[in-house]
């Protein structure tokens, strides 16, 4: 069974300059019906957000020990630090991964060990606002984003698809679920 980083409690799509913002991870199966049993360290990476939309994100921040994840602590809300020299109004996507090597943000399809750890996620860009008050209440994201590489039959190139989930449960309201799929080729670097 394949087990997945994701955030029981997501973060904000506004967040302050003043400080940390807060996450609950989970790990559990593509249902979440299953959590994860035992213990798993997770790691949290910052990525600023680029507008294109072809891109794969190839900056991130060193993974930073999060947690340990165990059932035991799974409804614990963390805080997580702020990215790095952050600037007002500007944009960026947090990562949990349980790698800490290569490209720990991308689920290599070619590695020979899938699935031994949970795939990581990408949250959707939190922008951080100085007029942001550390006290007021900001929507929660409400989808997530995963990248998958395929290798090519050239060694040196891959091809990515990102998957966006509709991660709320009030699928009522939600007036089109879509599913964006984004292929990067080696002839999209020219």
């Amino acid at each position: 069974m394949f087990y997945y980083l994701s955030f029981l409690r997501p973060p904000p799509s506004t967040g302050p300059l003043s400080g940390p913002i807060s996450i609950t991870p989970q790990i559990a199966n593509d249902l979440r019906t299953e959590s994860l049993d035992g213990a798993q360290d997770v790691y949290y990476s910052w990525s600023p957000h680029q507008d294109n939309s072809k891109s794969v994100p190839s900056l991130i921040t060193k993974p930073v020990k999060l947690t340990t994840w165990r059932q035991s602590s799974a409804y614990k809300e963390l805080l997580v630090p702020l990215p790095p020299a952050v600037r007002d109004g500007q944009p960026w996507r947090l990562i949990l991964t349980s790698n800490v090597h290569g490209r720990p943000h991308v689920i290599s399809l070619k590695d020979d060990n899938l699935g031994h750890t949970p795939f990581p996620v990408m949250s959707m860009p939190i922008i951080f606002n100085s007029r942001h008050p550390k006290t007021s209440v900001t929507g929660k994201q409400e989808q997530i984003e995963r990248i998958y590489g395929f290798p090519l039959k050239s060694k040196e190139h891959d091809a990515y698809l990102t998957v966006r989930e509709q991660t709320s449960y009030d699928l009522d309201k939600v007036k089109k679920i879509q599913l964006v799929i984004k292929v990067k080729t080696p002839s999209d670097t020219r």
